[in-house]
């Protein structure tokens, strides 16, 4: 599809490519009425057909054209003009940070900060709207000539509300700068771009990805389960604080990391002199103040810190309260309730795996035991409602009153199939790698939709459930089908009228042609073709020509005898001779004669044909062969 030099909307005139993602080409155009260049991202032709992708790329324009912010582009218009959907979009002169990390390598550390927290102030601007970018990458980052940051791309941004935030399914972001949580396929939130800003800083510093690997699986599951080297061992003009405000926003729980884009970009203020905040000054230190739930039901999860300080009043009388209770206690064992406290009545632990969950609970009832369900998951071996793990081992002598602890069966995990279409087969086998499904069969075939290379069919579909582990066979596009089609008769034609057949059947023609001289033929007439006419061949496929170099047929003559009835009638004659010079006709002879007699018409031909003999306008009978 190449646009350059269209009007769209009557407003916008395409000036030049400027490059393009899986989903959409961007151009640079002029706007006819404000006189200004923009960027227009015009959806590709492939997807014209596929409401649902059509309605993502809705999805971003609406999305970021409600966000107003320097570090944002700026999103002006949304059009579609026949089958062509486009956003208009504000142009920024100037490179991406990828391209910037490129050729610079490491980035100088204000720099580098500077750039963090103008991401970080677009960001928090957009999750202020409810809006999550979810592809966060240097890619994204476009820098103008004065050094503003502009992110731009929020091609799969999505608002932020419970439908979306909780939604698991198809991974999309670039494998590199993937929040744990995306690649694991969870639902993404506004700190999984958070994540993402880490990598990116990382990248910046460095000027080394923090995860890197030989596939893009392998570069997952290193985002989920390694930790990166830290900065300062790679620069060490990284200092410790800004070391821990990378290594905050690149922690694997999000509950760790900086919760708002604000926070991180405050902190990015500040990094320079020191005056980080607390929680990101004692990442690194295991004994910082952290909070501990207390399960007792009147009490509140309370503050222990690891300093020297005095107890709190509220405190003294917590231990007040403890030593009391242990007296008691005390008081109680040496009052002769030792003995009975060691010698409870003991059981033998019975084996409830297997059982539904009601005997299970029966059985453990008879001995005098407690079922208490710790939780229910998934399992391929036994069916829903089936006790498939308790905590005590069977056969084991234990007191009686005690807690069982067990797991429920929720039966065989059923696992929509993600849709494939339009991926490329990395992509796919990630995607279904994360959905915990594989790759099967791999086959392709031809598809007037999907471009080549590209999955064009999967079983089973998407969005079947199937059981974990499963595995789905794709289809990669061998892109359209070649038609075929018949060679046409093309010997005794001009080269041109040749030509011409040629290219209307859906042929090429080899205009190199292949000269000969000839007897019958005149010059610059076709006497021989490649392949044969009436052949079926493929669409597209190439016809060689042979054509005469003369000098042609010499001159001949002959006589036709056509006898005329009734006599006295007039009859109006004509012959129309067909031959080597002429082989569309010519009219050779045309007269009135009477009738009563035969009359020999003259004819003068070239090479070999035939004539046709009209009397009053209509063929007389069979045609005569010329040798």
């Amino acid at each position: 599809m190449d646009l350059i030099g269209k009007n769209l909307g009557n407003r916008y005139q395409i000036m030049e490519k400027l490059g393009g993602g899986g989903m959409a080409v961007v151009y640079r155009a002029r706007c006819c009425f404000l006189q200004r260049d923009v960027t227009i991202k015009v959806l590709r032709p492939e997807y014209y057909g596929d409401e649902d992708f059509v309605e993502r790329f809705r999805r971003e324009a609406q999305a970021v054209a409600s966000l107003s912010h320097p570090n944002i582009v700026n999103v002006y218009d949304v059009g579609q003009e026949d089958n062509i959907h486009y956003i208009v979009m504000e142009y920024v002169e100037g490179k991406n940070l990828k391209e910037v990390i490129r050729e610079r390598g490491p980035l100088p550390i204000e720099e580098a900060v500077d750039i963090a927290h103008q991401i970080c102030e677009g960001l928090d601007h957009a999750h202020e709207h409810n809006i999550i970018h979810r592809d966060i990458k240097p890619h994204n980052i476009l820098i103008t000539k004065t050094g503003r940051v502009k992110v731009t791309d929020f091609g799969i941004a999505r608002a932020a509300t419970a439908a979306t935030v909780t939604q698991t399914g198809t991974i999309v972001g670039s494998v590199h700068y993937f929040s744990p949580e995306q690649a694991k396929g969870e639902g993404t939130g506004h700190r999984s771009d958070i994540y993402s800003v880490g990598v990116v800083l990382y990248e910046m510093l460095t000027g080394k990805l923090a995860f890197e690997g030989d596939t893009p699986i392998s570069v997952i599951l290193k985002q989920v389960q390694a930790d990166p080297e830290h900065p300062s061992k790679l620069n060490p003009a990284v200092t410790p604080e800004l070391e821990k405000v990378v290594l905050r926003a690149m922690a694997k729980n999000p509950d760790y990391r900086y919760q708002t884009a604000g926070e991180m970009a405050q902190d990015l203020k500040t990094v320079l002199f020191g005056k980080i905040g607390e929680a990101t000054r004692n990442i690194d230190d295991e004994f910082a103040t952290r909070v501990l739930p207390i399960s007792t039901l009147d009490q509140k999860p309370r503050v222990i810190r690891a300093d020297k300080d005095e107890p709190r009043e509220g405190m003294k009388k917590d231990r007040r309260w403890v030593w009391a209770m242990v007296a008691v206690l005390l008081l109680g064992l040496l009052g002769g309730g030792f003995v009975a406290f060691m010698q409870g009545t003991e059981v033998s632990m019975p084996n409830v795996v297997g059982m539904s969950k009601e005997d299970a609970e029966r059985t453990l009832d008879e001995k005098d035991l407690t079922m208490v369900v710790d939780r229910e998951e998934y399992s391929s071996e036994y069916d829903a409602g089936i006790v498939t793990w308790q905590s005590e081992s069977p056969r084991k002598t234990i007191k009686a009153g005690r807690e069982i602890r067990v797991v429920i069966s929720k039966g065989e995990e059923k696992i929509p199939v993600p849709a494939l279409k339009g991926q490329d087969r990395d992509q796919a086998e990630v995607m279904l790698k994360n959905k915990g499904l594989d790759v099967g069969s791999v086959g392709d075939e031809y598809s007037d939709i999907v471009s080549e290379g590209y999955v064009a069919r999967q079983e089973p579909e998407a969005n079947a459930e199937v059981a974990k582990g499963s595995k789905v066979n794709i289809w990669l596009s061998k892109g359209p089908e070649p038609k075929k089609v018949i060679v046409p008769e093309v010997v005794k034609n001009s080269t041109e009228d040749a030509i011409n057949k040629l290219k209307a059947a859906g042929l090429k023609v080899d205009e190199n042609f292949t000269y000969q001289p000839s007897d019958t033929e005149y010059e610059g007439t076709v006497i021989d073709q490649d392949p044969d006419a009436n052949t079926e061949v493929q669409e597209g496929s190439t016809v060689k020509l042979t054509v005469s170099q003369g000098p042609g047929p010499g001159e001949k003559q002959t006589s036709i005898p056509v006898p005329l009835t009734p006599e006295g009638q007039i009859f109006n004659l004509t012959a129309i001779v067909y031959d080597s010079k002429d082989p569309g006709g010519r009219k050779e002879y045309e007269a009135q004669e009477s009738g009563g007699r035969t009359v020999a018409i003259p004819i003068t031909y070239y090479g070999t044909g035939y004539v046709e003999v009209l009397i009053d306008g209509k063929p007389n009978g069979e045609k005569v062969v010329l040798q």
